[in-house]
């Protein structure tokens, strides 16, 4: 008798700790975690419009190793369905129900064991300066009182923003594979520079090293890169896209005009309308981003009035990977 006073005694102080945690536990359904996505906006609309691919990021379908799912629809279109079945997460399914490519998606998320209307789950997409900011949110409406206590064991806030830390993982990690070069039209100012040019190099002859070098040296003829005005860049002039040769110079930007040694030229980028495209990842792939951006411009009846050149905005050996390498494509145009 002693044994089941007890007992009851330890189920009422739990109980009472349970009401306690529901009159604290919030009254709404819901989370929602933002992140900025360095990488195009259709690049992260294809991971998080294929239930497949949640796989790869989601908390969810971490928590349960053993998860089942099922398939049904075409990815990234409306109807597009995962069923799923876990002895720790119970049985459910998610449908998208609206789609805006490259833009918006809202799931409709149901749990078998619950008879009531679908959780709504939403993912916007924004382009912004530095890639896409995404954001990744529920609404469930309001929250039984009684299970109000369940969110201390179940942190939502925390899981999404797990979930769209390990997105931003995954798209930042893949190759970029835009289709198309989405650019802006800028008006440069005059700007001199020095540079040191080579004459009919193809492109397999550029290397690191040369760069290295002419860096190095251009450096010296300036006084130290403290006298730069702004980031290196290097110009392709005369460029054949058949050979895919061109009398390359490479420059570092100055404030006015100045007296170089012998081999070095100090000249100026005209000023005027231009066609920009910021280009994110490896410097390897940069001539597929030139070929595109020279496309887009082209489609749009634009025409060049001075050489290409590229900018070069951030110091490779400070990223964490290549897909943060930044390089400015700028076209003059007429």
């Amino acid at each position: 008798m002693k044994a089941l006073k007890i007992i009851l005694w330890v189920l009422g102080i739990l109980l009472l700790i349970y009401l306690i945690l529901c009159f604290a536990g919030p009254k709404k359904f819901e989370a929602s975690a933002t992140t900025i996505i360095n990488a195009p906006a259709s690049s992260v609309f294809e991971e998080i419009t294929n239930f497949e691919h949640h796989r790869k990021w989601s908390p969810w379908h971490q928590m349960d190793p053993n998860l089942t799912s099922a398939y049904t629809g075409t990815p990234g279109s409306v109807g597009h369905m995962e069923t799923w079945t876990s002895t720790k997460m119970g049985n459910g399914s998610q449908e998208f129900v609206e789609i805006r490519t490259n833009e918006y998606a809202k799931t409709a998320l149901r749990f078998q064991d619950f008879d009531n209307e679908p959780s709504w789950v939403y993912f916007h997409l924004k382009p912004v300066e530095n890639g896409t900011e995404v954001t990744w949110s529920i609404d469930g409406g309001d929250f039984p009182f009684l299970m109000r206590g369940m969110s201390f064991m179940m942190p939502m806030q925390e899981t999404f923003e797990q979930g769209i830390s390990q997105l931003k993982t995954l798209v930042e990690s893949k190759p970029r594979t835009e289709e198309n070069a989405v650019y802006e039209i800028i008006d440069l100012p005059a700007q001199w520079y020095v540079g040191k040019r080579f004459d009919k190099l193809a492109v397999a002859d550029i290397t690191a090293q040369l760069y290295e070098d002419t860096y190095g040296a251009l450096s010296k003829a300036i006084g130290g890169i403290d006298k730069m005005s702004g980031m290196p860049f290097a110009i392709a002039h005369n460029y054949n896209g058949e050979d895919s040769v061109m009398d390359l110079e490479l420059a570092l930007p100055v404030a006015s005009e100045m007296k170089v040694p012998a081999g070095i030229n100090c000249s100026q980028v005209p000023a005027g309308r231009a066609a920009k495209y910021v280009y994110y990842g490896a410097y390897e792939n940069i001539g597929t981003a030139w070929g595109k951006f020279i496309s887009a411009i082209e489609k749009d009846g634009l025409t060049s009035r001075w050489s290409g050149y590229e900018v070069y905005a951030n110091d490779p050996t400070t990223v964490s990977s290549p897909s943060e390498i930044e390089t400015w494509l700028i076209q003059p145009i007429q």
